[in-house]
């Protein structure tokens, strides 16, 4: 396991410490679901400070068993990153369908074990988890039988931003039917000014920072002038301008990427994949160099994250908001508004790693860079001070007039009001 360094320290002894204390205490005879939340930066090894809490839990005397839950296909990529960190046996919940034996492990050796799952499975109650079947293999029973043994049944809920849903669904429903304590875990927890500080563990951005995991700050709109005319082409001119200046500074030992965030086509037709990848044509960005990662296409080499991949562009929706790690991802385009500050917070973390974990003596390579035409992307509410804020903007002209509805239309150009100077994030970025 990976020596964890003085923030993640710090955060493992205080959630530890806060986790025991509950347990400690936890009353059996009148089971009630104890919620705790810990907030982290992306990019400050969220999954190492909670697999050192996971090796810390099976060295208490209690009985516990471990539930990890994510959304999509986030707990996979996080089982098989702490399989090389932790020595309890990791296993998605799928296979009990197929070992026979693992349901009579759970009841023998539950603290020995951490059980993977996602939000989907949970949600739907003609998924074959659910369904109560003779042979007992279905997740009610298990953690019915585990209650009736008074072993303690611990929820990780990883990217708790996302979820659960309401509560009205089904995940909520179950995680707090059968979950003693909850661990609530995210960059950017909802409504956290209204959690209890007693049961809150958070690292600031500072720490990590300090510790260079990530980047000093971002500047907006690098190399754009007063008064310069604004069009979809510029933007992404600039950026590969900027990409091109990084892969030098690097000196083509790290290939930076860069993302390009599109809107729906619903919203801006013309701002889709298929253009985009003709202007980068232009430009010299060959279509083997172009990655593409949304919900419904992705098309991405498996080792994207390695420094040295070829992908020099990935083209987005709101995909890669959540989960996705490729530290030499440097700067992000942003074609499209987020409306939720959560999801535009955890999307602009994509491009806040350190590639290498440390500062380079060329300051530029460590800093991010946004590019963006939107008027209103609201960053304002994610920087520690601007007078300024953005004033970029794209006009959607149909037939002269401004339209909600919007069909064909043109993209006009407009003129930039200021000079945007270097600006920082106050929040902890994911």
């Amino acid at each position: 396991m990976k020596t964890p360094n003085n923030y993640q320290k710090k955060a493992i002894e205080k959630l530890f410490s806060l986790i025991k204390s509950k347990i400690n205490t936890y009353d059996f005879d009148n089971r009630d679901t104890v919620n705790l939340y810990f907030q982290s930066p992306t990019g400050s090894g969220k999954t190492i400070i909670m697999g050192a809490i996971l090796e810390k839990l099976y060295e208490i005397n209690n009985s516990i068993f471990v539930t990890w839950i994510a959304p999509n296909k986030l707990h996979t990529q996080s089982a098989k990153s702490l399989k090389k960190q932790i020595s309890p046996k990791i296993f998605d919940f799928k296979e009990i369908l197929e070992e026979n034996n693992l349901i009579e492990e759970i009841n023998k050796f539950p603290k020995e074990m951490v059980a993977f799952i996602n939000w989907g499975s949970v949600n739907n109650e003609n998924n074959r988890l659910m369904i109560n079947k003779r042979d007992g293999k279905f997740l009610s029973k298990i953690y019915k039988d585990l209650a009736d043994k008074k072993i303690l049944s611990i929820f990780i809920i990883d990217e708790a931003h996302i979820g659960p849903p309401n509560t009205e669904s089904k995940t909520y429903d179950f995680i707090h039917n059968y979950a003693d304590i909850v661990i609530n875990v995210s960059a950017t927890l909802k409504g956290i000014d209204n959690i209890d500080e007693e049961n809150l563990v958070q690292v600031s951005r500072e720490e990590v920072v300090e510790e260079q995991m990530i980047k000093k700050g971002i500047f907006v709109n690098k190399g754009i002038k007063k008064e310069t005319e604004v069009s979809v082409s510029l933007m992404i001119k600039k950026s590969i301008e900027k990409l091109d200046e990084l892969y030098e500074l690097y000196e083509h030992k790290i290939n930076p990427l860069l993302i390009i965030q599109l809107p729906n086509e619903a919203e801006d037709g013309e701002v889709n994949k298929d253009n985009i990848k003709k202007e980068l044509n232009k430009l010299g960005i060959e279509n083997e160099k172009i990655g593409i990662y949304m919900n419904e296409d992705k098309e991405i080499p498996s080792n994207i994250s390695y420094l040295k991949n070829k992908v020099r562009v990935v083209l987005t929706k709101v995909a890669i908001a959540t989960g996705w790690d490729c530290p030499r991802a440097h700067i992000l385009l942003a074609f499209r508004d987020v409306k939720s500050k959560e999801l535009k917070t955890q999307t602009i973390g994509r491009v806040m790693r350190m590639p290498e974990q440390h500062y380079y003596e060329k300051d530029e390579l460590n800093y991010a860079y946004l590019y963006t035409d939107i008027e209103d992307f609201d960053i304002n509410s994610l920087l520690l001070s601007s007078e300024e804020g953005l004033c970029v903007k794209r006009t959607l002209e149909k037939k002269g007039q401004l339209k909600k509805d919007l069909g064909d239309f043109k993209l006009e150009k407009t003129i930039m009001n200021y000079d945007l100077q270097e600006l920082y994030f106050p929040l902890d970025i994911d």
